[in-house]
């Protein structure tokens, strides 16, 4: 188990090492949103926006992303309350809510254009601005 942990991070290392500074923003899609890094350090959508100030095009695309993705993220969050409420009435109380769940589950699924519009959004943001650093 020692070996195995030397050697990951080793292998860790070598890839911070490895990173090249000035590649500009690179984005990894990770549970189908786009996290997005700069240096080896994660950027959040807010500190994207403000990176992005001096460009119009790229600023402007990057704050109708940020709308969406607070818009999802609330429906993602009632989603969860629901979805949660509703399991914890059955292991508790062994009260069944379907309905709860149900829309829960409805919520979730609404919630997915929401990711598709803020990743193709803030994609096309971060291209923009990576294009005008080269």
């Amino acid at each position: 188990m020692r070996i195995l942990i030397g050697l990951y991070m080793i292998f860790f290392s070598l890839q911070l090492l490895a990173q090249d500074k000035n590649a500009g923003i690179i984005g990894k899609k990770t549970l189908g949103v786009y996290l997005y890094f700069e240096g080896g350090k994660r950027i959040r959508t807010k500190q994207l926006k403000r990176k992005m100030e001096h460009m119009p095009e790229a600023y402007k695309l990057m704050t109708e992303a940020r709308k969406v993705k607070i818009a999802g993220d609330i429906i993602g969050f009632t989603s969860g309350a629901f979805i949660g409420h509703a399991i914890s009435q059955k292991l508790y109380y062994n009260e069944s809510r379907p309905l709860a769940l149900a829309m829960g589950v409805c919520l979730s699924i609404a919630q997915i254009p929401f990711t598709k519009e803020y990743n193709a959004k803030s994609k096309k943001a971060v291209g923009i601005y990576n294009a005008s650093i080269k």
